[in-house]
């Protein structure tokens, strides 16, 4: 009896201490922060209700938020600052679980555009990440693609020591509302819309992007300019950046922060006046289709590895191109790495620090890599 009464009490200790912590995490999450329940169509999915207070309804009969209509009336012609129109565009057709639709046109900002994912409250009345309420932004294909302009001299993009982004995806954390949580940003989509940096911004980064399955940006061509970076951050784990152009900045693509098996395929990096792709995300980045252009002072492609982790910084690089505009090696890679169908220009060696020259290549001259293997030990 006293052994049925010791589990009955551990087991009830156990339900109190479940109940308690759910209302406590629950209760420390602001309530505007937390999506109501759909219960239909179906439960749980989408809410297909169309809303009224939208200008163009033809569009948000398709589920498309226009930016440049009622209520928010973005000037696609560059002329007026846009940054407070185009976050509040993006925070309605989340909250509505609609796209928010960029027309052809230029849209000048000056600030930071936050394409935040919140939380939803299930029909089980338990609280979870939002992922049929992400931030899908996607540019018209009838007449040019539309372009997000950061203003030259934006404030706060001033200082390369402190970055700043011109756009930001990032989904938020159960623990704390106000920090990420990468492993649930899901279904966060940019498609098909370019991001120009403006001059005399030298601390701006075109678009910070760490999410999970779904993610991703698409389809664009990012003009950094004298700013810091293109892109900062790889989506793995199900997500993909794929179809973009990254014309300078310092650094073409920063992946030192990625989730697990980050994945990039059509990708074009040229001007960079540092490194096209520095890499150093967990389990191997998945590299199809890239061509680079390298003209700057240090390497196009960085792999570090991570002393905390054997499973850092490791590259497949397939059917791509490396043109090196000065005479030396193409890749820095502290982790292991495995090129198929590769052509390298201006090399004197694949790989910096490794005994392995390019066999008899004349500066200027192309090699072409069938297939190469370089096994780096993973730090102890």
């Amino acid at each position: 009896m006293k052994i049925y009464l010791s589990q009955l009490c551990v087991a009830l200790g156990i339900i109190f201490f479940l109940l308690f912590s759910q209302k406590s995490s629950c209760g420390e999450i602001p309530e505007e922060l937390i999506h109501k329940t759909v219960y239909g169509p179906v439960v749980d999915g989408i809410n297909l209700k169309v809303p009224t207070e939208l200008g163009n309804q033809q569009l948000a009969a398709s589920g498309l938020v226009d930016i440049t209509a009622a209520p928010f009336f973005a000037d696609p012609t560059g002329a007026k600052d846009s940054t407070e129109s185009i976050q509040a565009a993006i925070k309605f057709a989340r909250d509505h679980q609609m796209v928010c639709f960029f027309p052809s046109g230029t849209y000048m900002i000056s600030d930071t555009i936050e394409c935040i994912q919140n939380y939803y409250k299930r029909s089980n009345s338990k609280i979870y990440n939002a992922r049929n309420f992400p931030c899908l932004l996607i540019g018209s294909r009838q007449g040019k693609r539309p372009v997000i302009y950061l203003k030259p001299k934006s404030r706060g993009f001033e200082n390369a020591s402190r970055p700043k982004y011109v756009v930001h995806y990032w989904a938020r954390s159960m623990k704390n509302h106000n920090e990420p949580a990468p492993p649930v940003s899901m279904n966060q989509m940019f498609i098909n819309i370019d991001i120009t940096i403006g001059k005399n911004n030298p601390g701006a980064i075109a678009i910070r992007h760490r999410g999970a399955q779904g993610s991703g940006i698409q389809e664009s061509v990012i003009r950094v300019g004298d700013g810091l970076t293109g892109i900062e951050g790889g989506c793995g784990s199900g997500g993909s950046h794929a179809d973009i152009t990254v014309i300078g900045g310092n650094i073409g693509l920063d992946l030192r922060e990625t989730q697990p098996a980050p994945t990039i395929s059509g990708l074009t990096l040229t001007g960079q006046r540092e490194t096209a792709i520095l890499y150093q995300g967990r389990q191997t980045l998945s590299a199809v289709g890239v061509v680079i252009d390298f003209a700057g002072k240090g390497m196009p492609i960085v792999s570090k590895s991570a002393s905390w982790s054997p499973v850092h910084g490791q590259v497949c690089l397939i059917d791509s191109r490396i043109s090196l505009n000065q005479r030396g090696p193409a890749i820095s890679s502290e982790s292991s790495l495995y090129l198929k169908n590769v052509y390298i220009k201006n090399a004197s060696k694949i790989i910096a620090g490794v005994r392995e020259p390019l066999l008899d290549v004349k500066p200027g001259g192309w090699v072409h890599l069938k297939e190469y293997t370089n096994v780096a030990q993973p730090r102890k």
